[in-house]
């Protein structure tokens, strides 16, 4: 966003052009709702955008496929990033834009990790509003030619989002790599 005030080195790697770059990226997906199945989704997926279209996303390790189908509804999410845009060129999005709202929780000679609540898209309804105030976002980015090097989100507590769902864990972690 142009209004953002982020510090270095995060303000590079979220503002850099990624014109011409493709990341390869790593995605850990973990959802545990207590609906009318109570199903855990557990998936991990390299996904390589520069790939032919059938191999783009490797399944690298699948938990719980005891319902038929769920392999597929966990990679579901994986999908959807190939078509909205590869998250590791996008994660600029959910970063607040108010310098307060962002922690440096650790650093070293190479990197950075950044805390915050992630924002919600500007047509999100109720429950994505609802689920992001209650994540906490953590986003690692290099010193040397800032860019991000990984993401992950988590919820903090429970979230009932429908009178008959509640979650009470939903993780996401990306690596990515160029």
């Amino acid at each position: 966003p142009a209004s953002a005030q982020w510090p270095e080195p995060l303000n590079s790697a979220l503002t850099r052009s990624n014109d011409g770059v493709s990341y390869v990226f790593d995605v850990e997906r973990t959802s545990t709702d207590t609906g009318d199945d109570g199903e855990t989704l557990q998936a991990y997926a390299r996904v390589d955008p520069n790939a032919d279209e059938l191999k783009q996303i490797t399944p690298a390790h699948l938990v719980d496929a005891s319902l038929p189908g769920s392999s597929f509804r966990a990679l579901a999410g994986v999908e959807n990033a190939l078509e909205d845009g590869i998250w590791c060129t996008r994660f600029a999005e959910d970063v607040p834009t108010d310098p307060d709202d962002i922690e440096i929780i650790s650093e070293d000679e190479a990197s950075v990790t950044y805390a915050f609540t992630p924002l919600s898209s500007e047509d999100a309804e109720g429950p994505e509003k609802k689920i992001n105030r209650r994540t906490r976002a953590n986003l690692t980015v290099s010193k040397d030619d800032p860019a991000v090097l990984s993401y992950t989100r988590g919820l903090t507590r429970t979230v009932t989002v429908f009178v008959v769902a509640k979650i009470r864990k939903a993780d996401s972690e990306v690596s990515c790599s160029r």
